[in-house]
């Protein structure tokens, strides 16, 4: 057989395979990180229960039930997120975890596309520039790296949404409809931001003249309706109010949704943030001696050069793509814009986490624009180039600030690990009290007890999950501190009885 026809006959499963390296790849960084900003109890989880023997659906529920009574919010996303840190107790497990729902997420958006008309050549270039514009900053939050889990099942939850609302337009049957917008109502409850189905669908009825259709946009409408009046009551009858819904100044919306909107542009995390910490002659040094920065290098120019000369079977791309991927660029920006609170945290290059939503549309329209091309002369070759060259630099960033953060993450808790192991806790007994002096907010007794087997008692710390953790009856008093060579020490103080 011609090896070209072959190729030819076999090209989406070598395209299919070809980007799957390259996303791979381009995940190393977040699948080899330690744990940051919330993570880093999240992922003690498991030992924390262990701890006060208590169970992971009553400790979920207790938390749910928090935010429903003060904050007057539906927050269910707590039953998946920490079940995810459960049952990945180990962080290299969990990352891998974490990772996997971000493919399966890009996996269920791209199958909504390709049911809409794009081609494997056009969802493979996506998927790549996709996980090629996410971030990791010098201020350490990013979309994928923080808060394991959340944001990626709720990307998933949003995508099974549309394939069934895509499914309706394509069938003219109701009952993915129907489908639609029950999934839709019962996912809004474990976060709101998905709320930006609602415009979305609206205007792919007005693009396409169904809003005549008086039942498929009273159906919307209701369930729009629906959704805020169960808000509504549930925040009127709350103890407290997040912070986050206080509604923030009209005259700053402008600028923060443009620091929002721009955070999911490529290299402005850099420009804005992370330059400082990172010379870009550090990171072409870097990139250099990087085996991961020259397989992504090497990879993803065999990839777009592939994509860019060759024509795979034309599929036309409906408008609702164009429609859906425009809405997951645009709305999610609106949330930090209107909010006092995130008016506040939102930067130039340091977007709230919203903005993993914003690379969903964004890299469909720089997809479309890299395939739309001329394949004429110098672009034959310079557009892979360039794209390739990007990637290569993007991962080399992430990976370096992955080594940056980890120093101030990491390095600490790795150091009480093997201190814990090797007797630091050796006069330390079970319900004995452990005073924490100058210590960062993750070394707490779920690390006591993951290392040591000693369940100590921090009166410090957030008890209010399980109320009933007391300290013994003939409890002892110690200091938990660190010397500026980096070992642990733990100091009697004193010795009473309760």
């Amino acid at each position: 057989m011609n090896i070209k026809n072959y190729f030819l006959e076999n090209y989406n499963a070598y395209m299919l395979c070809g980007g799957s390296i390259v996303v791979a790849l381009l995940l190393v960084p977040y699948a080899s990180n330690g744990f940051w900003f919330d993570d880093a109890l999240n992922s003690q989880i498991y030992f924390f229960l262990h701890k006060v023997n208590g169970d992971l659906g009553e400790f979920s529920y207790r938390v749910v039930n928090h935010w429903f009574q003060h904050e007057g919010r539906l927050m269910l996303g707590f039953f998946h997120g920490y079940a995810g840190f459960y049952l990945f107790n180990d962080l290299f497990l969990l990352r891998l975890a974490q990772c996997a729902t971000v493919v399966i997420n890009i996996a269920l958006y791209g199958y909504m596309l390709w049911l809409l008309g794009a081609t494997i050549r056009f969802l493979v270039a996506w998927a790549i520039i996709l996980v090629g514009l996410l971030q990791i900053h010098g201020n350490g939050l990013d979309a994928v790296a923080g808060f394991a889990f959340h944001y990626q099942i709720l990307g998933i939850q949003l995508a099974i949404v549309l394939i069934f609302f895509v499914k309706w337009r394509l069938n003219n049957n109701l009952k993915f409809l129907y489908f639609a917008l029950i999934s839709w109502l019962f996912f809004m409850m474990w976060y709101e931001i998905n709320a930006i189905f609602i415009p979305i669908a609206f205007a792919i009825l007005f693009i396409n003249g169904d809003q005549y259709k008086k039942l498929p946009a009273f159906m919307l409408l209701f369930a729009a309706c629906l959704y805020l009046a169960l808000n509504y009551y549930l925040r009127s009858h709350a103890v407290g109010a997040y912070a986050g819904s206080a509604f923030g100044l009209p005259s700053n919306f402008g600028l923060a949704y443009l620091k929002q909107l721009t955070a999911a542009f490529p290299f402005v995390s850099y420009l804005a943030i992370t330059h400082t910490a990172l010379p870009f002659s550090e990171i072409i040094n870097n990139a250099i001696h990087s085996t991961t920065a020259w397989s992504v290098l090497i990879f993803s120019l065999m990839v777009f050069v592939s994509l860019t000369s060759m024509k795979s079977p034309s599929r036309e791309i409906r408008g609702e793509a164009f429609i859906i991927s425009l809405g997951m660029f645009v709305l999610p920006a609106i949330f930090p814009a209107i909010s006092l609170r995130y008016q506040n945290e939102v930067a130039w290059g340091a977007g709230t986490l919203p903005v993993y939503y914003q690379v969903f549309g964004l890299a469909f329209f720089a997809a479309w624009a890299t395939l739309s091309i001329p394949k004429v002369g110098i672009l034959r070759l310079g557009v892979p180039i360039l794209i390739s060259i990007y990637l290569a630099l993007n991962v080399t960033i992430n990976s370096s600030m992955v080594k940056s953060i980890d120093m101030a993450w990491r390095e600490p808790r790795e150091a009480f690990l093997v201190q814990a192991r090797a007797g630091l806790f050796a006069h330390v007994e079970d319900g004995d009290i452990v005073h924490l002096k100058n210590l960062p907010h993750y070394i707490n007794s779920n690390l006591c007890i993951q290392w040591s087997a000693k369940r100590v008692y921090v009166p410090t710390e957030d008890h209010s999950w399980y109320p009933e953790e007391v300290p013994n009856k003939f409890a002892r008093g110690f200091d938990l501190s660190r010397d500026a060579a980096g070992r642990y020490q733990v100091v009697e103080i004193q010795s009473f009885n309760k």
